[in-house]
């Protein structure tokens, strides 16, 4: 490639991103991803090595003095200009999540009662009313106060089981629907169940509260899941969860949460066969989850749970194995931070209980104040102590994008523990592979098939 005095000069500019990972692919290709962009691309193995190696390999400047592989390097995000301080515009984002956005997320427990007694459970287990008709007010009134200004509410049933408030959440939804149109608030629902008391009756009342999304938690196989998701009245739970999901499914979306263990682990592969002789995963994501024991009121169970990177690796084997039952291959999320860190959301307990993260809620330390007292809100539970500016591994790694600290509160109750990081950062190389291989990518040519996944 020739390659004129100026070209060289400008090319001089641009360094590889610190978040480029490139990966071989087979024997003439390398998969180049980026952890920043998220963006991946299939490429020649003589660019991949020059690449991986552009500090000692003649053929990178070359490279750049073709424009169009240059400006395709740039778009991906897999160079970048040599001043660019890429660890702070990482940090950054962390950043800008404490700021007041024009979204607001809310999540609502109408109950912390539940008719489930799953051994590992993080909820305290002592007894709280359902909402009383005083705390939905305050509750309507606390949401009033933090509308202005936003185009978009987030509204999450949580609990306990909140379906066995329907009652509340209906009239609560009458509230919330007057609060953003009287506003031109856009609305966004969605609702966290155990699915056992889904039946018709109560799948309509739910659509009159425009709940689009549910996340249902199936935990194995009928014989492993009976013993994991265990209703208060002694009955089996498995077949009437799977029965109440297919009505939902084609009409919604339905999230299928796996909770892995060590007494689960080896029979994931049993219930994804189940459900896909059931039609569900045709229609319904399954996603495979990490059991910790980090509360108090679960921290009995610690002993059942797999470490990080163990949990990372066999979740990824168990997606790669029953791939041709999955409708979409595990890949990186974009970047993002938990929005429990700002301003822009809020947990509420049936008493009016405020906290920034789910994991606290019911625990009284957790608490930030009250919606009976919203002038008094401290930030001043777990979370204002996270800070991974001043991490030097956090800094350091390459795929801090992708993890931004991870789960805030995992990352300071775990202090150095491998627990606090994200999975990807344990499998992200057969990922990345595996997703090239579901996605068929054939492509021959330099840097013609970036994509954003």
């Amino acid at each position: 490639m020739k390659q004129t005095h100026s070209n060289k000069s400008h090319n001089e500019y641009f360094k590889v991103s610190h978040y480029t990972h490139v990966f071989e692919y087979g024997d003439s290709y390398c998969l180049l991803y980026n952890a920043k962009s998220n963006m991946l691309a299939h490429i020649p193995k003589e660019i991949g090595g020059a690449i991986k190696n552009s500090s000692s390999n003649p053929i990178f400047r070359q490279l750049l003095s073709h424009e169009g592989i240059k400006q395709k390097l740039i778009k991906g995000g897999f160079i970048v200009e040599i001043e660019r301080d890429e660890t702070q515009e990482a940090l950054n984002i962390i950043r800008d999540a404490r700021k007041v956005s024009s979204w607001l997320g809310i999540t609502i427990a109408p109950t912390m009662a539940c008719n489930f007694s799953c051994p590992y459970c993080f909820e305290p287990k002592e007894s709280m009313g359902t909402m009383s008709d005083l705390t939905s007010q305050k509750l309507i009134s606390f949401l009033e106060s933090k509308l202005e200004g936003r185009k978009n509410l987030s509204v999450t049933w949580y609990g306990g089981e909140p379906t066995l408030a329907v009652e509340r959440i209906e009239q609560l939804t009458k509230s919330i629907d007057k609060l953003v149109n009287d506003r031109n608030i856009a609305l966004y629902c969605e609702i966290i169940t155990n699915g056992y008391n889904l039946n018709s009756t109560i799948r309509k009342r739910l659509a009159s509260c425009y709940i689009s999304r549910y996340q249902i938690t199936i935990d194995g196989p009928p014989d492993i899941h009976n013993i994991r998701r265990i209703p208060k009245s002694g009955k089996k739970s498995f077949w009437r969860i799977v029965n109440n999901i297919k009505p939902l499914m084609e009409l919604y979306q339905v999230d299928i949460r796996v909770n892995i263990d060590r007494n689960n682990v080896d029979h994931i592969d049993a219930l994804v066969e189940i459900l896909s002789k059931e039609g569900i995963l045709s229609h319904c994501s399954l996603n495979f989850s990490h059991v910790d024991a980090i509360t108090s009121a679960s921290s009995g169970y610690k002993g059942n749970c797999l470490s990080l990177p163990v949990f990372a690796k066999n979740a990824h084997e168990l997606y790669r194995k029953n791939r041709n039952y999955l409708v979409n291959p595990p890949f990186p999320e974009s970047p993002h931070t938990c929005s429990a860190l700002g301003p822009n959301s809020y947990v509420i307990d049936s008493q009016g209980r405020l906290y920034r993260c789910w994991t606290g809620i019911g625990d009284d330390q957790e608490s930030i104040g009250s919606i009976y007292n919203p002038e008094n809100i401290e930030y001043s539970d777990t979370l204002s102590n996270f800070n991974i500016e001043t991490n030097l591994s956090c800094n350091e790694c390459n795929v801090l994008p992708i993890c931004l600290g991870g789960c805030p509160y995992k990352f300071i109750i775990l202090e150095n523990s491998k627990d606090r990081c994200v999975k990807w950062k344990y499998t992200l190389q057969e990922t990345i592979k595996d997703y090239a291989d579901w996605s068929r990518v054939k492509t021959t040519n330099v840097l013609t098939n970036p994509k954003t996944c």
